[in-house]
């Protein structure tokens, strides 16, 4: 069991939204307008330094310039113009954010960028950005003044982060403040500042060059297991489990309790057979692919864990 979390925090650009294959794909389309490719080994050692990557490729153009260009397709790419999706966010994201924010885990972004791509690349999701709403707060340290250049993988700013959920006084424990992170510099940033640390990397990624390790290493947000953190006691939110009703030749009558969330800080999975209510009546069915009529949807139990009644009766 780790140190109990109280406070989380994470990195947006690869960790929050898939807008890292969208730099990638606008750095490509940039140098390819002379002649040059950036594939993965190269992003890697290049990491995004613009003075860095045109010394590399020899380009006759000044870092500003390099810049603009890029930014420009960047922001056509996050924004869909391209025919594309736009951004998006990673599997799992909404689902673990939205569900802290429910056991009041203070929540905050610590991202490397600037203001003005902040704001473009958040901007689609709506209110899930909004500050105040499931984050308490922003560090955009590529326009932070308090940061100025000493970006990640500097620890400011995450210290910088962690200063900012105090209130009245209090200062924040950094072993109890729990930081996702999906670049090895972003890592390097939290773990200095003293966080545990959930690393998602790229696949690509050769863990074995890692300067420092984290507490965890994911392939997904997905399979995040929160109560491994202990940084949530109060009861599972309730989750209402997809239900189909096949036609069947045989009669079935199940009662079944299912606490299916797999975001659950006490017993991890809950199976029990009582009395309950009935969701779905089938009738009349042959084989023909009949639909199943809805009585009533499930509901949530008063008692004990948090769970769903579902009782299925399938008759010929």
């Amino acid at each position: 069991m780790m140190i109990p979390i109280t406070h989380v925090i994470f990195d947006l650009d690869g960790t929050l939204i898939d807008s890292e294959k969208h730099l990638f794909q606008s750095t490509n389309d940039v140098l390819n307008e002379f002649g040059k490719t950036f594939d993965w080994n190269i992003r890697l050692h290049l990491q995004k330094s613009a003075p860095i990557i045109i010394k590399h490729f020899n380009l006759p153009i000044e870092p500003i310039d390099y810049i603009d260009k890029v930014l420009l397709r960047f922001k056509s790419y996050v924004q869909g113009d391209n025919g594309g999706y736009g951004v998006q966010l990673l599997p799992g994201v909404k689902r673990l954010v939205t569900h802290l924010a429910r056991h009041n885990i203070p929540m905050a972004i610590c991202t490397g960028c600037k203001e003005d791509t902040f704001r473009y690349k958040t901007q689609p999701f709506g209110d899930f950005f909004r500050s105040g709403n499931l984050f308490h707060h922003f560090v955009i340290a590529g326009s932070d003044p308090e940061i100025g250049e000493q970006n990640k993988p500097n620890p400011l700013p995450y210290l910088i982060c962690i200063e900012r959920f105090n209130e009245n006084g209090h200062r924040i424990n950094p072993k109890q403040v729990l930081a996702f992170e999906d670049s090895p510099t972003g890592l390097q940033s939290a773990i200095d500042a003293g966080c545990q640390t959930i690393f998602i990397p790229d696949p690509k990624l050769d863990l074995n060059s890692l300067p420092v390790q984290p507490s965890i290493i994911l392939k997904s947000m997905e399979h995040f297991q929160p109560e491994k953190f202990a940084c949530i006691t109060s009861i599972p939110f309730v989750t209402r489990p997809n239900t189909v009703c096949l036609p069947s030749n045989h009669g079935v009558a199940i009662t079944v309790i299912k606490n299916c969330d797999p975001f659950v800080f006490g017993p991890a999975f809950a199976i029990d057979n009582v009395n309950g209510l009935s969701c779905f009546r089938c009738e009349t069915i042959s084989s023909e692919n009949s639909r199943p009529q809805i009585d009533v949807p499930p509901v949530p139990v008063p008692v004990g864990s948090p769970v769903c009644i579902i009782n299925c009766r399938i008759t010929r």
